[in-house]
């Protein structure tokens, strides 16, 4: 398979026409009409404001209504970037961010009813809380439209400036990033309408930190209602890298959700731990779909080099201590010894991937299992082609086998990471039909509660129980059904885990946090 392919993909350098017009409660919004991969039509609005600019005096308060128009809004260019430092240390974006992207395959006309109303899936970006945008350069809906989906992406507020808070303060709470994907959603129940998007009928879903979001708005009773399904990707709530401290407004670089202090009067987005509101059972009770990819930890390898450096912060160990030094033994004779290889980087890359997002995302999807009956899809992520972007985009870690972070991404959205790396795609490609086969499960289930509704795709995939931890892989030819991935690995963790540890925030958090920070650069040219 070479490394340039053959061109069909169109995505991103798509031809825009002007003069497609929607109507909204804020105003007019002149969008632009597209064509997808097959040829097919859709509609891009872009850069619409859902809240009104975080400046001046709304900076560091919650989200506000948004700005209303007379003329009409020209919605043809991308959405700005939130404040950020990017990966180089340079410092881009913009404070006035809180806008979004919509895409649909049609715009409603007097003759359209509910029946005609698309399901629509919101997605959240990743990038550490810190870092990315919603913008088309990463998300460009191409791939997920096709399968006659509205689909949202959305900006929220990065860094201190989604994050600022205040011990003992009822005006500076924190969590604004989630808050601000919170009054998203409130939009699209709102508007989506406008764009033939079905508001009874959301599906969120996310990547990383993105992914950390949607598992959190399960989680809040201030997300309750506004979203249906929810799928969670290489992150959740309870991984120990998505949980930040009060800060009283000196952290800067800390741009993690906390848990709130109560005040009377306010709603706020979090004010338990995570882990205990999953095991109150008072949460958002939604089908969900959670999971990890195969080698996540290759993106992080070499900047770890250490198994001391990846003890889970959640553990409590002081550094130096006879507990971790003793975990530290547990650790080296698992993942060297007894898995059979001297390879420091495989141990490395393996500990990564299952301490921060293979185990959180097990965990958290059996915690689940006990107190809901809506089903819950897992499944690993472990394709190797040409699109997985982000390993290929660095030479040491091009050269590791398996799916790294967010290398499924590549298989969701057409980005401009495929023309700078693997060129275009070829049709009946594996690259091609992997598309295929990855974009079908996540809109089957953004349409049914069920990615495999039928046996069109050649098998069942069916959701965890009691008696079965079910999953797929997602494979570079085929996608295959199991029962327990990684079991050991994932068995070592959870016997640590149960070994007696009690799970409280502390310092070490911080400390885990800020590298994360300094770390999680995936999502940035």
């Amino acid at each position: 398979m070479g490394k340039y392919l053959v061109a069909v993909i169109l995505a991103v350098v798509s031809t825009k026409c002007w003069g497609q017009t929607v109507t909204i409660g804020q105003g007019t919004l002149l969008g632009a009409e597209r064509t997808n991969r097959a040829g097919e039509t859709y509609y891009s609005f872009q850069g619409i404001p859902y809240a009104s600019p975080p400046i001046g005096d709304l900076r560091f308060m919650p989200p506000q209504d948004p700005i209303t128009w007379n003329d009409t809004r020209n919605a043809t260019s991308d959405l700005p970037a939130c404040y950020q430092e990017n990966e180089n240390g340079v410092v881009v974006g913009q404070e006035d961010c809180l806008y979004l992207n919509v895409y649909t395959p049609e715009i409603p006309d007097d003759d359209n009813t509910d029946e005609n109303l698309k399901d629509v899936m919101v997605f959240i970006h990743g990038g550490g809380f810190n870092q990315n945008s919603g913008g088309e350069d990463l998300f460009n809906p191409e791939f997920i439209i096709s399968q006659d989906i509205v689909l949202v992406t959305i900006n929220y507020r990065l860094g201190i400036f989604g994050a600022f808070n205040i011990d003992n303060s009822s005006e500076y709470t924190g969590n604004l990033q989630l808050k601000d994907q919170a009054f998203a959603l409130q939009w699209v129940q709102s508007n989506i309408r406008n764009f033939s998007g079905n508001p009874e009928s959301v599906t969120i879903f996310g990547e990383s930190a993105g992914g950390a979001s949607v598992h959190y708005h399960v989680l809040s009773p201030m997300s309750a209602g506004l979203f249906h399904k929810a799928i969670v990707e290489s992150g959740s709530a309870i991984a120990p890298w998505t949980v930040g401290i009060e800060n009283s407004g000196t952290q800067s670089g800390i741009g993690y959700p906390i848990v709130e202090q109560a005040y009377e009067n306010q709603t706020a987005f979090l004010t338990e731990e995570p882990l205990a509101i999953i095991e109150s059972g008072d949460y958002n009770k939604v089908p969900m779909i959670i999971g990890y990819n195969d080698a996540e930890g290759v993106a992080f390898y070499p900047r770890f080099a250490n198994i001391s450096d990846l003890i889970p912060a959640d553990l409590n160990l002081e550094v130096g201590s006879d507990e971790e030094s003793a975990l530290i033994q547990k650790i080296e004779e698992f993942y060297l010894i007894a898995a059979n290889t001297t390879s420091n980087n495989t141990a490395i890359i393996n500990l990564y991937t299952d301490t921060y997002f293979a185990y959180p995302a097990y965990r958290a999807a059996t915690e689940h299992l006990k107190q809901t009956n809506s089903s819950i899809y897992f499944y690993r992520f472990s394709a190797d082609t040409n699109l997985n972007v982000y390993k290929l985009r660095f030479e040491d870690t091009a050269a590791f086998p398996g799916a790294t972070h967010a290398d499924e991404l590549g298989y969701l959205f057409n980005t401009t990471m495929h023309y700078n790396i693997t060129g275009t795609i070829e049709n009946n490609s594996v690259e091609d039909l992997a598309i295929t086969r990855l974009v079908t499960l996540w809109t089957n289930f953004a349409k049914n509660g069920n990615p495999t509704p039928d046996d069109s795709q050649g098998f069942e995939w069916l959701p965890i129980t009691e008696d079965a931890f079910n999953y797929i892989d997602f494979g570079s030819n085929e996608t295959t059904v199991g029962v327990n991935p990684d079991s050991e690995r994932l068995q070592f963790w959870n016997d640590v885990y149960n070994a007696g540890i009690i799970n409280q925030p502390s310092l070490m958090i911080m400390l885990s946090v800020s590298l994360l920070v300094i770390k999680i650069n995936l999502f940035s040219n």
